[in-house]
């Protein structure tokens, strides 16, 4: 008998009272995605109700919400799905080279990057790479407030595009860099494996080595900086004390917030946190 198994690789929050959950099962040969939708998250003593919104046999990496409910797809062939009630478009993006990241800002401009080490963009009519290749893999990317976009990838290679160049932005650290986040004011985070972590922009960066822990993803939530830390679970940053447990029992390889609520996801489990509460869902 063939075994399965199931992880939750990507989520988001959908509206106050659901998440959307990517969950990919595998055999190890061939892969089947689902995302779900999912309600009732009201924590201890309730149980969670899952709808599937979408199936595909293929191996899905990751998705991005615009602000209008269109799901941008990522999967491991290069193809980027727009999943809409019209219904699903598939693009072909990277040919052959798996897309591992999509973020927006709008329907307008949504960007992708992956295993091509190039950055691509949908201006809301087509993908076009706006970038060569910036070193092996990129996993990452975010925009600041000022118009200068980072991304981030393989052996610490982080970039910043201004007035359509590209400069690199030299950190000492060799590190797989896993993820980037801008806060409003335009301040920059980048982290990654084995701790690596710094913030800054421009050209000013600071290195802030507060753990061992390989950190997977960034987010701002009301007010606090959260990274995922993989198997330490959430943490929360401290400008005086560092970086402070805030949900250790899971497994978190990233977080995605909006104003009323956080998402970590990580193994087989999604849970979404209000500020004061947790409340999620495991995966089998």
């Amino acid at each position: 008998m063939t075994e399965f198994f199931a992880s939750c690789d990507c989520a988001s929050p959908e509206y106050q009272e659901s998440l959307l959950a990517l969950v990919v099962q595998t055999d190890s040969e061939d892969y089947w995605s689902k995302i779900f939708r999912v309600t009732n998250l009201l924590g201890a003593g309730t149980t969670p109700n899952r709808a599937k919104i979408l199936e595909l046999h293929t191996w899905l990496t990751h998705f991005w919400r615009s602000d209008k409910g269109i799901l941008y797809i990522a999967d491991d062939s290069g193809e980027v799905h727009e999943s809409a009630e019209s219904g699903l478009t598939s693009r072909i993006v990277s040919e052959g080279r798996a897309i591992t990241f999509v973020w927006g800002l709008s329907d307008q401009e949504v960007y992708a990057v992956g295993d091509a080490g190039v950055v691509f963009l949908w201006n809301g009519k087509t993908w076009t790479a706006i970038s060569d290749p910036l070193g092996d893999r990129l996993y990452g990317a975010s925009k600041a407030a000022d118009g200068s976009l980072y991304v981030c990838g393989q052996a610490g290679h982080f970039w910043r595009r201004t007035d359509s160049r590209w400069q690199r932005i030299e950190l000492p650290t060799n590190r797989r860099l896993t993820a980037t986040f801008a806060t409003p004011d335009s301040t920059v985070w980048v982290c990654g494996e084995g701790g690596a972590l710094f913030r800054g922009r421009g050209d000013d960066w600071e290195e802030l080595r507060l753990t061992e822990t390989n950190l997977h993803g960034i987010c701002l939530f009301k007010g606090g900086i959260y990274i995922a830390g993989s198997r330490d679970g959430v943490l929360k940053y401290d400008e005086k004390t560092g970086l402070q447990s805030v949900k250790p029992t899971v497994v978190s390889y990233g977080l995605v917030a909006d104003e009323h609520h956080m998402v970590s996801f990580g193994d087989k489990i999604a849970i979404r946190f209000n500020g004061e509460t947790w409340a999620g869902i495991k995966f089998d």
